[in-house]
């Protein structure tokens, strides 16, 4: 036999050796997700002792990219904050009080004033303001359970459900999450019109609910204060009072889409 041929068998026989004692060779898996392998769990010790069982950040931001995207709100295409341009003093007070409520969150929510408010004309960025906001806290590492919602829709949904114990499991969802936000309140009503008795129904048990509960809440219309007192004082009265920052966009100069 020659040197080569036992070189062969030798290596043979380390591998049959190593399988029977190791298993087989397997390479190590590469996960998108280390801490939990990808199971969107994890396992954690109590106090007491006993092994629990945990959802893995990861899954609550997919849980809640999805809620965003089901919304007509796609996370990954959104814009961030510093996308946004400052045009005057107005929109540069804008950036700044959604940057902190972004970096104090922690804190904000804690207190009774923890609502942003974001009212004025068509084309000014509320939308794109409101939305960085919720992209920024979603995909932070402890991701805030957010929901967004277009108010028509939200309003079409509740509306739709006759039987009262389907009711408020919906209006669970808007009543429950963590942060919510609600994209072009009242958007129909601006310039005139009236609230139906449905509207203001639906409308006062999604927002007080909130206000109770003292749940931060991101609000977006073409209403300004004064059209939202008009419309209803009761809901208004809970929009003011909760509110971290009240910004109020008017005149062309704060009007994004035309400047940029």
């Amino acid at each position: 036999m020659s040197d080569r041929t036992e070189a062969k068998i030798g290596t043979m026989a380390n591998r049959l050796k190593r399988f029977f004692e190791n298993g087989p060779d397997v390479p190590e898996p590469v996960y998108k997700c280390p801490p939990c392998k990808d199971r969107g769990w994890l396992t954690i010790t109590g106090n007491d002792g006993y092994v629990y069982a945990a959802q893995c950040e990861c899954a609550i931001r997919k849980q809640y990219k999805n809620i965003c995207k089901n919304a007509g709100f796609v996370l990954e295409e959104a814009k961030t904050l510093s996308d946004y341009q400052e045009l005057n003093e107005m929109t540069q007070y804008a950036k700044v009080a959604a940057t902190s409520y972004i970096r104090d969150f922690d804190t904000i929510r804690k207190q009774e004033r923890n609502w942003f408010i974001i009212l004025g004309q068509s084309g000014s960025g509320k939308t794109m303001l409101g939305r960085a906001i919720v992209k920024a806290l979603i995909e932070r590492q402890r991701p805030v359970r957010a929901r967004a919602v277009k108010y028509y829709e939200m309003m079409q949904i509740l509306k739709a459900k006759s039987n009262a114990e389907d009711y408020w499991q919906i209006l669970d969802r808007y009543t429950d999450c963590e942060l919510l936000f609600i994209d072009d309140l009242l958007k129909s009503k601006a310039h005139d019109g009236e609230l139906t008795s449905a509207d203001i129904v639906h409308l006062f048990n999604v927002l007080d609910q909130r206000y109770d509960a003292k749940k931060p809440t991101i609000i977006t219309s073409e209403c300004d204060s004064s059209r939202l007192d008009e419309l209803d004082e009761a809901i208004y009265y809970r929009m003011a009072e909760r509110a971290y920052a009240e910004i109020i966009f008017e005149g062309e100069e704060n009007n994004y889409r035309k400047r940029l």
